[in-house]
């Protein structure tokens, strides 16, 4: 990875920290610190413990369905490999604009482990859409049961992240399955090299350099090297798409093993409700993991990295309703840790390591050319 992506994710995580500050600084602002403090001391922290244990399985269930989706087209990968791409795409979505950085960097370390593009592009785009259309699928089931805690503003977040959502599902499906749309994607990516290889060239006609002949061949070669490289993976991810397409048990497979990741997830909702004192948890299992599917879905089409604050807002909302307000902002923050912070911070321990081990390779590759 080059220095310029490097300060770029750099700052995404610098306002993504102050994101977190500030949301933060703002629900807890007015708490009595003593009471707060009080009730986290108090906490049952064997619900922690379970809470942290399903995002564990969380992301044990995300490496899973890459690993069998690469292995399905042809890639050898090791289980603690897929968790590394698992924790490398949670730490990358999390850090950037609608969770638009997370695939481009699993693909990039995918492909510094010898996974060939083509194959790791149509596994990520796969596991993405069954994802969404999971998020979709469950956040309306359980409108059903919860749609009298909808205020106003939260349904127009939900309409609009279930839409944006529905419409990712419809363009990634397109993407997958359609021939003509990788035709013309290629088509597309072949005239923007070629025009950028064209000027290159004429700027070095028109400069003073003595060999310009060598330098234009050199131009030349490089942009066909790349048309190529471009022919390659696309013909790769067709014939993939081709298989898939036909092996539809696998798709079906991986949006059942969704299903069950996602209610991992968010059952730490119901795990944080549990660990406060609360004189009596009177609220089960199904309404609290249900609204918590709700949250997600109203969030996910808000731009923001990780989701931050419009993810509290949200729950305060919703489960704000169910849970009593002296304990809710205890909820949240057990609830926010276990689900999403802790996570953040070892995964990025994660991409520390991953760098490094990059840095490595790219070295000893320049020694031995």
């Amino acid at each position: 990875m080059d220095k310029g992506k490097i300060i770029k994710y750099l700052r995404n995580f610098i306002l993504f920290a102050l994101l977190i500050f500030l949301t933060f600084w703002i629900i807890f602002k007015d708490q009595d610190g003593e009471a707060f403090l009080d009730t986290m001391k108090n906490a049952n922290w064997t619900y922690v413990l379970i809470g942290c244990l399903c995002m564990c399985c969380f992301i044990a269930l995300e490496a899973f369905n890459i690993g069998r989706m690469l292995k399905h087209l042809g890639e050898k990968s090791t289980f603690l490999r897929n968790v590394k791409y698992a924790m490398i795409g949670f730490f990358f979505s999390a850090i950037t604009p609608a969770a638009s950085g997370g695939q481009p960097m699993q693909i990039y370390y995918m492909h510094k482990d010898g996974i060939s593009i083509g194959s790791s592009s149509l596994t990520l785009l796969i596991n993405i859409t069954c994802a969404l259309f999971v998020t979709i699928a469950l956040s309306l089931f359980n409108l059903i049961f919860n749609y009298q805690y909808m205020t106003p503003g939260l349904t127009i977040f939900f309409i609009f992240g279930t839409v944006i959502n529905s419409i990712a599902v419809l363009l990634f499906a397109i993407a997958i399955f359609s021939q003509k749309t990788l035709d013309k994607l290629m088509q597309i990516a072949k005239n923007i090299l070629k025009r950028l290889t064209y000027g290159s060239m004429k700027k070095v006609k028109k400069s003073v350099f003595s060999n310009k002949k060598s330098l234009v061949s050199r131009i030349h070669d490089r942009h066909e090297k790349r048309i190529k490289k471009i022919e390659e993976h696309v013909n790769k991810y067709k014939e993939n798409a081709k298989y898939l397409k036909e092996n539809k048990i696998i798709i079906l497979k991986t949006i059942i093993l969704y299903f069950i990741q996602y209610t991992f997830s968010y059952s730490i909702s119901y795990f944080a409700y549990l660990a406060v004192p609360i004189k009596d948890h009177i609220h089960s299992w199904f309404e609290l993991t249900s609204l918590q599917s709700i949250v997600f879905a109203t969030v996910s089409g808000i731009p923001s990295p990780g989701a931050v604050g419009v993810s509290e807002a949200a729950y305060i909302g919703l489960l704000g309703q169910v849970v009593p307000a002296e304990f809710l902002n205890s909820v949240l923050l057990l609830s926010r840790v276990m689900n999403f912070y802790l996570f953040v911070l070892l995964s990025a321990i994660v991409v520390i390591f991953a760098m490094i081990k990059v840095s490595r390779m790219n070295k000893k590759n320049e020694k031995s050319n």
